[in-house]
């Protein structure tokens, strides 16, 4: 009897290799347990730019969706604020806003393609239901 009890006692715990909780993804990352709760393995995650681990998949499609959507526009909104011609307007605190005159300079400076992962072509300038 006293050989079972010492057999018992010296049986090893079982430890998951799912991690669980809200560091799953760190943990999966690091490597100290195989895989998420939903599966995703050191394989599926990445650190994108402001080093949050994220998955592979989502990042590649968001990056994929920014591409073919808002870039360009935002791309326009800068060429816009950083030219000579349109100076800024500031609030008190420092803070830039974005005046009407800049807004038709993108829009101008974008022509028909700012929508065109839609397909919808603008005829260059904004009307009065686009503002």
């Amino acid at each position: 009897m006293a050989a079972m009890k010492a057999m018992r006692a010296m049986k090893k715990k079982a430890v998951s290799k799912i991690a669980k909780g809200k560091m799953a993804r760190a943990v999966v990352f690091r490597g100290t347990k195989k895989k998420t709760y939903t599966g995703l393995t050191k394989g599926d995650l990445i650190k994108n730019k402001q080093g949050k681990i994220v998955s592979k998949k989502a990042s590649a499609l968001a990056k994929k969706r920014y591409a073919t959507s808002v870039k360009g526009w935002n791309v326009a909104v800068q060429k816009a604020i950083s030219t000579k011609s349109s100076p800024l307007t500031t609030s008190g605190a420092g803070a830039t806003t974005f005046s009407f005159r800049q807004f038709s300079m993108t829009w101008t400076t974008m022509g028909k393609n700012w929508r065109h992962s839609t397909g919808a072509a603008s005829s260059g300038t904004p009307s009065s239901s686009a503002l």
